[in-house]
């Protein structure tokens, strides 16, 4: 392998090498849209479970609203329990 210098231009990949990094960009390519695509499958998750969390929160604060103003003040008192510890 010839010596670099800093003002010489690095000489062409051989075709092995070539073969090589086409194949490692090929690879991240796949693996980027793998896990694009399983980003987008946990979104919608999230939106389903929010979708049902926001359902259970307003019927429970319906059908029983001051036990659910007393799980909000416990919630709330220990989030400012862990908070300032």
């Amino acid at each position: 392998m010839a010596a670099m210098y800093p003002n010489q231009a690095p000489s062409r990949p051989t075709n092995g090498a070539a073969e090589t990094l086409a194949g490692i960009a090929d690879a991240v390519g796949r693996t980027a849209h793998s896990v694009a695509e399983e980003g987008r499958e946990v979104g919608d998750q999230v939106m389903a479970v929010t979708g049902n969390l926001k359902s259970v929160v307003v019927r429970s604060i319906k059908e029983q609203p001051l036990t659910t103003l007393a799980v909000t003040v416990g919630i709330g008192f220990l989030i400012g329990a862990f908070w300032k510890s």
